[in-house]
């Protein structure tokens, strides 16, 4: 270590000699040029290089990484064609369409009120059910046997100000789907009768299931809406049902559309069962 610290020593005595001896030569005019160029080699290098770092930082800022939202302004779900029918004497039930106008945002486990107003305009009765929604969709929101002693004229559903908007890169893909449904009247009690089968033609099993009912007149008018929800659903299942609405004779009901619908964003709702190993299928043996 001695021996480099006294060679890095003789090597800087060297350089100082060389350079006196190069100023020995100058006359002092020539002196003094050669200092003033010294002096100013200092701004100027620092005038370069911070010339330099603005050009650059303003050519990778094009190029920088930023944070950005997923999505912007979601518009509101959109409520149309609300239905206030009655089944019996103060049991009124409520259908209203709904529409996700965003084609790539969905809503899940979304607390809504459904508000029930009479002929003065002023909030009788509420309802607090829960919503989910896909991208795009559109679909019914029924309320079924409300019951109350007002006489009700008017409803509107309420959301929360702030809707947790969801831009999911995968959701499953379920299908369910329904046979035409027969529909009767039945004595004893008086009520009015559909029945038909679901199908899950999906190879998942579905915690729960909701079907919704509407009934509809030779105009195309809802007349009554109701639903029920099954739970287990099982891989392919078929599974019948007897929907009933109690105190209700009509020969009015010309269309039966039935709504079979499941969570597909809860992850908890939709498992896919493990293929059940059989003799052909087992590759230990």
């Amino acid at each position: 270590m001695a021996f480099v610290k006294e060679k890095l020593e003789l090597e800087v005595a060297e350089a100082e000699l060389q350079t006196k001896k190069a100023l020995s030569g100058f006359g002092s005019a020539q002196k003094r040029v050669f200092i003033f160029c010294l002096i100013m080699i200092i701004p100027a290098y620092i005038a370069i290089k911070e010339t330099a770092l603005h050009v650059d930082l303003g050519r990778y800022r094009k190029d920088e990484l930023a944070a950005m939202p997923a999505f912007q302004n979601p518009q509101a779900p959109q409520i149309s064609n609300i239905n206030i029918t009655e089944a019996g004497a103060g049991i009124y039930s409520v259908a209203a369409q709904i529409t996700n106008k965003n084609l790539t945002l969905s809503l899940d486990k979304v607390s809504y009120d459904f508000l029930l107003f009479n002929a003065q305009n002023q909030q009788v009765g509420s309802s607090q059910a829960t919503l989910y929604l896909l991208p795009g969709e559109t679909k019914y929101l029924i309320l079924p046997n409300f019951q109350t002693t007002e006489t009700i004229t008017g409803a509107q559903i309420q959301f929360p100000q702030n809707l947790p908007w969801q831009k999911r890169l995968n959701i499953p893909t379920v299908s369910l789907s329904a046979s035409t449904p027969a529909a009767s009247n039945q004595q004893n009690p008086p009520a009015f009768v559909v029945q038909g089968t679901v199908y899950n033609n999906s190879p998942y099993q579905l915690n729960e299931v909701d079907i919704g009912f509407i009934l509809r007149d030779a105009a195309g008018k809802i007349i009554a809406a109701s639903t029920r929800t099954e739970f287990t659903f099982e891989p392919f299942e078929r599974r019948a049902y007897v929907q009933l609405w109690p105190n209700v004779y009509t020969t009015a009901v010309t269309t039966v559309n039935v709504y079979p619908e499941t969570d597909v964003l809860d992850n908890s709702n939709i498992t896919l069962p493990e293929a059940t190993i059989t003799p052909a299928s087992d590759l230990n043996h």
